[in-house]
């Protein structure tokens, strides 16, 4: 990996998310009052000196790729808390699976039973709460049960394919580092996802996220997913930890790392950068992680098989990856040092047993 490292300060957190609808029918009697994400006015960098809403209906929204972003800029916009995007701070992620209205409705609205995959996702907006529920696609928000809101916070299903919550905040992550140098977004890359578990809610960092009250290097036994995510810009690399319980901006000025990511992981996919930015005639410095995750292939054919191959019978763990080059995707089924470009053409592909 190239470039200088360098690692600043501060936290929030994280994605996309992929929902799995059987049929998808809303009867709302607020059509009027649905607007898309595209429709959010960028939120001044202004904080008000009031957090009250000031705008106290849920807006549904709908987003092209990633809810998650669209949501943070709701609530900082001035329909909402009035205040600058970095002051917004995602405390947690919660997934789950909903109704076909993501489980908020009012007395005269009716849904259709279906199994939508998606989350619950809870800001810290200058100490007070905002939530929003997410589903393909598709987000509510903030959720406010005084103002008559019917709110059900979903359950786990089986048979639902589980959402990609590393690779929302991965890009979470990215979009963030984007507006706190004020660059493009396509001027930053994702050069490694690197999946871990943290052992304390600073995830990874000597230091609390400001803001938060959490406690550091205190081993209250509970571990917590997430992922170590390099980004680069302009040759400079930026380091985010994620996880469902925040984000955090890894600062060396301000503290130190108290842990460290597998670099075999991260070897494997600079690799797969340099496979893409070989077929894509790219440098792999324009090439980004945009997921990796943890899975279980059936066969060592890794989900990948050309007509007349024998595949070894016992499943094998491995990995899923996707990456983007030019703005498009390309996905990579793997197993340690070893990968496959799927969609390279010719290949019978099937999905594999993710990881919890």
């Amino acid at each position: 990996m190239t470039g200088k490292r360098v690692v600043a300060g501060g936290c929030a957190v994280a994605l996309l998310a992929i929902g799995v609808a059987l049929t998808v029918v809303f009867l709302r009697a607020d059509d009027d009052a649905r607007e898309t994400a595209a429709e959010i006015e960028p939120p001044t960098a202004q904080a008000s000196p009031t957090l009250a809403p000031t705008e106290p209906a849920p807006l549904r929204g709908n987003s092209s790729k990633q809810p998650l972003w669209d949501i943070r800029l709701d609530a900082a916009s001035p329909r909402r808390f009035d205040v600058d995007p970095l002051d917004v701070r995602l405390v947690e992620l919660r997934p789950t699976t909903f109704d076909g209205c993501l489980g908020v409705r009012t007395a005269r609205e009716a849904c259709t039973a279906q199994a939508v995959s998606g989350y619950i996702a809870i800001f810290d907006v200058g100490g007070k709460q905002a939530t929003y529920h997410v589903g393909d696609y598709q987000w509510v928000g903030p959720l406010d049960p005084g103002k008559g809101q019917l709110i059900d916070d979903g359950r786990f299903l089986d048979g639902v394919p589980p959402i990609d919550l590393n690779g929302i905040l991965a890009d979470y992550a990215r979009r963030e580092l984007a507006l706190r140098l004020k660059v493009d977004l396509a001027s930053v890359v994702t050069i490694h996802i690197i999946p871990t578990t943290f052992f304390d809610r600073c995830l990874g960092f000597s230091e609390p996220p400001p803001g938060s009250g959490v406690v550091c290097g205190v081993d209250l036994g509970e571990r917590i997913p997430g992922d170590f995510v390099g980004l680069q810009a302009a040759g400079t690399q930026y380091d985010y930890n994620v996880s469902t319980r925040g984000i955090v901006w890894i600062d060396f000025s301000r503290g130190t790392g108290t842990q460290q990511p597998s670099m075999n992981v991260g070897d494997v996919q600079q690799l797969m950068r340099e496979d893409l930015a070989r077929r894509r005639g790219v440098s792999s410095d324009a090439v980004t992680i945009v997921s990796y995750r943890a899975v279980t292939w059936r066969d060592g054919c890794l989900g990948a098989s050309k007509p007349g191959d024998v595949c070894g019978a016992a499943p094998v763990r491995g990995f899923l990856a996707r990456l983007q080059a030019g703005g498009e995707d390309e996905e990579y089924h793997g197993s340690g040092m070893s990968f496959i470009d799927a969609w390279a053409g010719g290949l019978n592909l099937s999905q594999p047993t993710f990881d919890p």
